[in-house]
């Protein structure tokens, strides 16, 4: 097998894993969503409400209720994933509307997804507008 196929196969395989945690996040199966990790480490933007990074399984678990608990009626529309043998880029839109407010958002959303050596180690969120998710889910405080 060449190298070019070796990466092909192991990109390819990256991405079932994290089409499968979106799967998990879209029934709020939070353990399934931790289940494709094989390290644990979520790096949320700070200024967020349920911001930070969360690191070892715990604090995984923590940070993914943190965030779904946050929203309702929450979707991510997968637009299209690039990926190679140590990472997957995700280009989505978000909606969902913020619990506190009750207010209805879409945005651009991406998801940077790390791979070392074929284990999933890494998510880092990277949202299209702090503000306006900041405001839709003013009040709101993680368990």
């Amino acid at each position: 097998m060449s190298d070019n196929e070796t990466q092909k196969s192991q990109a390819e395989q990256n991405m079932e894993r994290v089409r499968r945690a979106y799967a998990a996040i879209a029934t709020n199966d939070v353990e399934a969503f931790v289940a494709e990790f094989d390290e644990y480490e979520i790096l949320s933007p700070d200024c967020l409400p349920y911001g930070g990074p969360f690191e070892g399984k715990e604090g995984l678990i923590k940070g993914m209720f943190a965030t779904v608990k946050a929203w309702d009626n929450r979707t991510m529309e997968i637009e299209d994933m690039l990926a190679n043998e140590n990472m997957v880029v995700a280009v989505a839109t978000f909606v969902g509307t913020g619990k506190p407010t009750g207010i209805h958002v879409r945005f651009p959303f991406h998801a940077v997804w790390r791979f070392r050596d074929g284990k999933l180690v890494s998510l880092q969120p990277v949202y299209g507008d702090t503000h306006l998710v900041r405001e839709v889910l003013k009040g709101y405080v993680p368990e």
